[in-house]
């Protein structure tokens, strides 16, 4: 038995060493043979599926894994690559269970905890990864990446001082660490600090040019600044995905048809196609008469929603859903993204294409909406949240609780334009506030816009209802977060996009108490003006 024990472990030695030179074929070769003689050595089974796992084998390296803790619960490492498995599924409740076990077994391991607070920022618990960033730094404080990412969570947290500490902290360790520099602008940028913001953007792009996300970022800071023409060139590195999603088939497919550049198109189809989200396509609409100024043939491709509402745009021979199965079918002889638009046109502030309205809703379409509402008194649109499944829109929205100094106004009726899951917050409103809701009626954006047709004013955080009643025409005001997109500039209260349009704006992120009290004051001002003008 002596004699086998030892046998064993030699072919483990051997198979350790192949697998510490990278000779991964004979390693597995070896640990299977191993364990067809010892099923239970614990050892084998881990790093068997460690090369697995680095096979991408998941469901293999799995196996191993859950086998190795079954034999021996206090196997650290079997338990901290079972807890990676999950983590690049991205399973992150099970990660962070079994990397959990792995730190309670193994407290000094530096990887264990560093993967332990990598996936709790990934599962969204910005305290536990800062703890166990924390953590990983009391045991090696001169990893830079660990320092990187804790400034990452600390902007999240809204500490901008300490994460811009950690950036520096992570650049003095590492000078060529493009990605700390793009943080660190990022983080800049929050703070409003944009000419340091571009300057660690430049830093980064010198060590390594081939960061299109962050020259699209320069453009986003050029372009809250007001220097259009400047930014929307930057603005075009916006396609960085591309290159990852290269086999899906709309990049297949509007990456074999020429772009459009702006120059006369007589006797040739161009297809527009929207992107991004339904307040971007609603913006950038408006410059669809200028596109048909230059000849030819317009198509433009856009999500079903918008379909019906966009019937009203000028200067669009056609309309085509955005969906695979609806353009392959088609050929245009150029193409061109929506939001390339103000770039080709070459868009200032002062040459931005303002007339509104532009886009117009049915008028029999806002009669039938006009006979569901009932009472005199002004009638005032509210929007409270954004999608839920977009981060950026979770940061714009303030909730309906936050509306609750709407309540004291007297003298107007709410309605409600919020959809979606946060709609559901209406079963549970601030005290007073009375808000009528209408929207199980809607089913596009043409509904939205014969809803807001029959309102006077809309009072919305920034999602795709303010610029639907920007593009109508109709008055609103948008209430924005302190880190607000760039298409609201800066220090401004009004928008060159949307003329009549007020702004309101987060003093401090994350309180919107400011942004309250002061559209309740400004209510009540617009409804006196309204009494005394009969």
């Amino acid at each position: 038995m002596q004699r086998q024990n030892k046998e064993i472990e030699s072919l483990f030695e051997q198979a350790a060493g192949n697998h510490r030179k990278g000779h991964r074929q004979q390693a597995e070769q070896q640990y299977r043979a191993l364990l067809a003689v010892e099923p239970d050595h614990v050892n084998a089974l881990n790093n068997l599926g460690a090369i697995y796992k680095d096979q991408q084998r998941y469901g293999e390296a799995e196996d191993c894994f859950q086998r190795a803790v079954a034999i021996d619960s206090r196997s650290a490492p079997a338990y901290y690559n079972l807890g990676t498995i999950y983590q690049m599924r991205h399973e992150f409740a099970g990660a962070i269970k079994h990397l959990a076990i792995a730190h309670e077994l193994a407290p000094d391991k530096f990887m264990v905890v560093f993967a332990l607070a990598n996936a709790c920022w990934e599962n969204d618990d910005s305290d536990k990864a800062e703890m166990y960033y924390r953590r990983a730094l009391a045991l090696e404080p001169r990893r830079a990446d660990v320092h990187n990412n804790l400034g990452v969570v600390l902007i999240k947290k809204n500490n901008y001082p300490a994460a811009v500490a950690c950036f520096q902290t992570a650049i003095s360790l590492q000078p060529q660490y493009a990605d700390a520099y793009r943080n660190l602008s990022g983080v800049y940028y929050k703070m409003g600090l944009y000419e340091q913001a571009l300057e660690c953007c430049g830093k980064a792009l010198a060590i390594n040019p081939e960061l299109e996300e962050t020259r699209f970022f320069q453009g986003c800071i050029l372009l809250v600044q007001g220097q259009l023409e400047e930014g929307f060139k930057l603005y075009e590195s916006r396609f960085f995905g591309e290159k990852k999603n290269a086999g899906d088939w709309d990049v297949r497919y509007f990456g074999s048809i020429p772009r459009w550049r702006g120059e006369f198109f007589s006797g040739k189809k161009l297809l527009v196609r929207s992107e991004q989200g339904f307040g971007d396509c609603l913006q950038f609409a408006r410059y669809l008469p200028q596109v048909k100024a230059r000849g030819g043939y317009v198509a433009l491709a856009a999500a079903g929603e918008l379909l019906r509402l966009f019937h009203s745009l000028e200067g669009v021979d056609e309309l085509v859903l955005h969906a695979e199965e609806d353009l392959r079918s088609r050929r245009f002889d150029l193409e061109v993204p929506l939001m390339s638009l103000p770039l080709i046109f070459g868009t200032t502030l002062n040459t931005i294409p303002a007339a509104v309205p532009y886009l117009r809703v049915d008028g029999n379409l806002i009669e039938a909406w006009r006979r569901k509402i009932t009472g005199d008194l002004p009638r005032v649109g509210l929007v409270w949240a954004g999608s839920a499944e977009n981060k950026l829109a979770i940061q714009r929205t303030c909730g309906l609780q936050a509306m609750a100094k709407l309540a004291a106004v007297k003298g107007v009726s709410y309605y409600s334009l919020q959809k979606g899951e946060a709609a559901g917050e209406l079963q549970n409103p601030p005290a007073g506030l009375q808000v009528a809701d209408l929207t199980a009626d809607i089913g596009d954006f043409a509904d939205t816009g014969a809803l807001i047709e029959n309102l006077d004013l809309v009072i919305s955080i920034d999602t795709s209802v303010v610029h639907l009643a920007g593009a109508l025409g109709k008055p609103a005001w948008v209430l924005l977060p302190h880190d607000h997109e760039w298409r609201w500039l800066l220090n401004r209260d009004d928008s060159p996009w949307y003329p009549g349009m007020r702004i309101f704006r987060q003093k401090a992120a994350g309180d919107w108490n400011d942004v309250m009290g002061l559209a309740a004051l400004e209510l009540r001002k617009w409804v006196k003006g309204r009494i005394k003008a009969g």
